[in-house]
């Protein structure tokens, strides 16, 4: 750790072979109370119009050291940190809880109140906190001193939240098991009165379905089962080979499903099923097909560590 005070020409490094974050802290803020002491400053004055400005820092960001081009990526979706306004002005940070591996743990609740443009004053510990601003005035990022030193955030948009990716994966899980529930049963107990070629198109139609929603099942299942029993972060030093070979599920299912389209159109110009029936496979094709980007998104389609 390396403190620097140019004005004193006078420069602190500290080294040592300890897990203990707050050692450098203590030593610092000992060392310049000795021999630097300056009087205890005051809470300083809000902006003048830091009311109207709150709710503009509001929203999801995520820590710049994330895994961002691998497999480990997963990790990042719990750790995201959420800006909220008060009615007071100020704003409220809130960290994920075991975000911070310090002991003690830091703060997961941060209360800041803008003093400067873009510069707010932290309660919890009389430091600050600076957001950044592009040219067209979004806030694009935030940064923090944290024990284990300053620690940047950038500003996601809302396609990258939580409360975007959580609902859709639960949209995925949803069509994927009422194509099986629905579509197997389809296959078995179809009695349409239409022609032996138009019945055997019908029984494709859903095997297909069926068949890359339940690969798409047991992936999720299977990958949701490995994540538990292996932390998501360790995942940057090694991907365990259950995991591995699961990874082969989706590249099989998406080859698979390109032939979904041509059997939601076909549906729709020879009148397969019924309306609900018609819109119901469509559902499906479209859920099978967006979950091969929402995959790619998460580098969980392809071999990535």
């Amino acid at each position: 750790m390396l403190s620097l005070i140019p004005e004193q020409n006078l420069g602190l490094f500290i080294a040592y072979n300890k897990f203990d974050p707050k050692f450098h802290e203590r030593l610092t803020t000992q060392f310049l109370d000795r021999f630097y002491p300056v009087a205890e400053a005051e809470v300083p004055q809000p902006l003048a119009n830091h009311q109207n400005r709150v709710r503009l820092f509001t929203g999801t960001y995520r820590d710049f050291e994330y895994p961002e081009h691998t497999i480990a990526k997963i990790s990042s979706l719990f750790n995201h940190v959420s800006v909220n306004a008060k009615d007071d002005g100020t704003l409220e940070v809130h960290f994920p809880e075991g975000f911070f591996a310090t002991i003690p743990p830091q703060d997961n609740l941060v209360r800041l109140l803008e003093v400067e443009p873009l510069v707010f004053y932290r309660y919890n510990d009389d430091d600050f906190v600076v957001f950044e601003q592009s040219d067209r005035g979004n806030i694009t990022h935030m940064y923090h001193p944290l024990d284990l030193g300053p620690a940047g955030f950038e500003k996601l948009p809302w396609y990258e939240t939580t409360y975007f990716h959580i609902p859709l994966a639960i949209f995925f899980l949803i069509a994927f098991i009422s194509a099986i529930w629905v579509g197997i049963p389809n296959i078995i107990r179809h009695r349409s009165q239409s022609a032996r070629q138009s019945k055997s198109m019908v029984r494709w139609a859903w095997l297909v379905a069926g068949l890359v929603s339940l690969l798409y099942l047991l992936f999720l299942i299977g990958m949701g089962l490995a994540l538990l029993l292996n932390d998501p972060i360790e995942l940057i030093y090694g991907v365990p080979s259950i995991m591995v070979a699961l990874l082969w599920i989706p590249i099989v299912a998406a080859v698979i499903s390109i032939f979904l389209p041509i059997f939601a159109i076909l549906a729709w110009q020879k009148q397969y099923w019924s309306w609900w029936g018609r819109l119901h496979y469509s559902i499906v094709t479209v859920a099978i097909l967006g979950f091969i980007p929402f995959l790619n998104y998460w580098n969980l389609l392809g071999f990535r560590f």
